[in-house]
């Protein structure tokens, strides 16, 4: 993947030990994702009751290859940046 390399090596995708996941911007993974290949077919955000989003998820599948993708987010108090889980073909993708 390419695309996520590139977001690893810039710091805008950095692992954390502690969560076990990615801390990003759910936008950039998301387009990362879709430019390597991925059709989005699910996308949904969790919302609180005075409206603040709290989280989403992203599913896509690589017509050509028949890979699944699946990106869950957590919002944090960083505006925009969350902790993402990412899963390729059910497998986790860690540092």
């Amino acid at each position: 993947m390419t695309l996520l390399d590139e977001l690893r090596e810039t710091g805008r995708m950095a692992w954390t030990d502690q969560h076990r996941g990615w801390l990003a911007f759910p936008d950039d993974i998301v387009d990362a994702l879709t430019r390597e290949g991925f059709e989005e077919y699910k996308r949904d955000m969790a919302w609180t009751r005075s409206g603040e989003a709290m989280g989403g998820i992203w599913q896509g599948q690589n017509l050509r290859t028949g890979a699944v993708a699946c990106a869950i987010w957590v919002n944090r108090d960083e505006p925009h940046r969350a902790l993402v889980f990412l899963h390729i073909d059910g497998e986790p993708l860690a540092a």
